[in-house]
């Protein structure tokens, strides 16, 4: 079903011209909700636009997707400006990094871009961030704050890189400030090393197979950067951080399996099954994957019930991650419980109860694919 977006997203990674007469059949709308669901339309777009005029559904996303890159540009340089400015320790993240290894910037598409910094000076980064006319629009006391500005630029600013939901991964990242790289020519920007970087691209995408799933770009992440640096890395150094991590398995099957979609060789049966699981699940997951994980994939009315009472009556680590004024305030909390379904049925009618409907059909996996592994 994803053979075209593939197809078209390998050549332009690989810097092959598409075949036109190819091209030329296939059904187009289909190909582009693919490469929007998985943020993937400007590579799909550069290989298309080889081969035929694209069309205009294809050219208008394309020149949003660019122009939201160049914004986010111009407002990354002035965030990190203002950090560098008021001597906060400061590191860009993920897709911000990833992007230079594309064949275009632009091609590494974001829906936010994220920088970790100084936990210490999480009020004064508030002020830096409302004077340049963005809101907080979510706080977490022990992971990131989320600020928005217009329709479509949001920042996470990170004081860890990963929640404590991963024990072993949190721990090894706490203190993650004493293997960062001193920018040239600055005072508190940091960046990793090559191999660190690529061990955290593993942790983050780890993080989102086994929640929600993780989507197509994440094996192209890897795919790119292992092309890219591969002949550079200390694979020793790498082996031996993932096997503290527990995370050697994982990363031996997205790298293989990256490497063979994207140079589009033959996969096994079970290759194709662990594919699927990365088609399904979007860009950065899907709600129908992480209710079943929640769910234990057990269909039961029990199961379900019990998975309503926790989202109606939110408890423990998610009511400090979501509601932290509440989880210090526990008198707050009957108020919560009333807030939330009033505030869903106002605010987010369609997704409340796009989420019972999927509660209501959910059902169980009975297939033999293979089973995501959970080693932390």
């Amino acid at each position: 079903m994803y053979e075209d977006l593939i197809y078209l997203v390998s050549c332009t990674a690989n810097g092959e011209k598409p075949d036109a007469k190819r091209c030329a059949g296939m059904d187009l709308a289909i190909v582009f909700e693919q490469s929007r669901r998985h943020s993937l339309t400007v590579m799909a777009a550069a290989a298309l636009e080889q081969t035929m005029p694209l069309p205009s559904f294809f050219t208008e996303e394309k020149y949003k997707v660019i122009r939201r890159f160049s914004l986010y540009q111009v407002e990354r340089t002035q965030i990190l400006n203002e950090l560098e400015q008021n001597q906060i320790w400061y590191l860009p993240l993920k897709g911000i990094v990833m992007a230079n290894d594309y064949p275009k910037k632009s091609m590494r598409q974001m829906s936010d871009n994220d920088i970790l910094y100084d936990a210490g000076r999480q009020d004064e980064v508030k002020s830096i961030m409302e004077r340049l006319g963005y809101t907080r629009v979510l706080t977490n006391i022990n992971h990131h704050d989320v600020y928005q500005k217009g329709d479509f630029l949001d920042f996470e600013m990170h004081q860890t890189l990963l929640e404590d939901d991963l024990p072993a991964l949190f721990a090894y990242y706490r203190r993650i400030k004493e293997r960062l790289i001193p920018d040239d020519g600055s005072r508190y920007g940091y960046h990793m090393s090559q191999e660190d970087f690529y061990v955290f691209m593993i942790c983050h995408a780890y993080k989102h197979y086994i929640s929600c799933g993780t989507g197509l770009r994440s094996l192209l992440d890897v795919y790119i950067y292992r092309q890219k640096h591969g002949h550079e890395l200390d694979w020793q150094s790498i082996r031996e951080e993932l096997s503290k991590l527990h995370l050697l398995d994982y990363e031996e099957q997205i790298s293989e399996l990256s490497g063979k979609v994207f140079t589009r060789q033959a996969l096994s049966p079970d290759e194709q099954r662990e594919l699927e699981l990365y088609t399904s699940s979007n860009t950065h997951g899907t709600l129908n994957n992480l209710m079943s994980r929640q769910l234990g994939n057990d269909d039961s009315p029990a199961a379900k019930q019990q998975y309503a009472l926790k989202r109606i009556f939110p408890t423990g680590k998610e009511l400090k991650k979501s509601h932290p004024v509440v989880a210090r305030y526990k008198f707050l909390y009957p108020f919560l419980v009333i807030y939330r379904p009033v505030k869903g049925v106002i605010k987010h009618r369609k997704m409340m109860f796009g989420e019972i409907r999927r509660l209501k059909n959910f059902h169980a996996k009975k297939d033999a694919s293979p089973k995501r592994k959970e080693t932390i």
